[in-house]
């Protein structure tokens, strides 16, 4: 099911371009810089909602919002030890 909500985005964000993997004139500088677009790696090997933003979190910090991502991509990576292992992070 995930996999079909993907892949039905993936068609609506690349609707026109000759390859999922084009950096487009409207792509935003800090995915642009990488050989293959992060939205491109996510869909093409169909990585969940909360890995996926693991993924664009860790590759844009240094150029978008620093810290701010990095603390996103640890809220997303402990979502995924509490739905995957059922382990929760205690708040300190």
């Amino acid at each position: 099911m995930e996999s079909e909500y993907n892949n039905a985005i993936a068609g609506k964000l690349f609707q026109g371009a000759d390859t999922p993997n084009m950096v487009t004139d409207t792509s935003p500088t800090h995915y642009a810089r990488w050989k293959i677009e992060p939205i491109s790696f996510i869909m093409h090997n169909d990585l969940p909602y909360a890995e996926g933003n693991v993924v664009k979190y860790i590759l844009r910090y240094k150029y978008k919002d620093g810290i701010k991502d990095l603390d996103k991509a640890i809220r997303y990576i402990e979502m995924i030890k509490e739905k995957e292992y059922g382990f929760k992070q205690e708040k300190k």
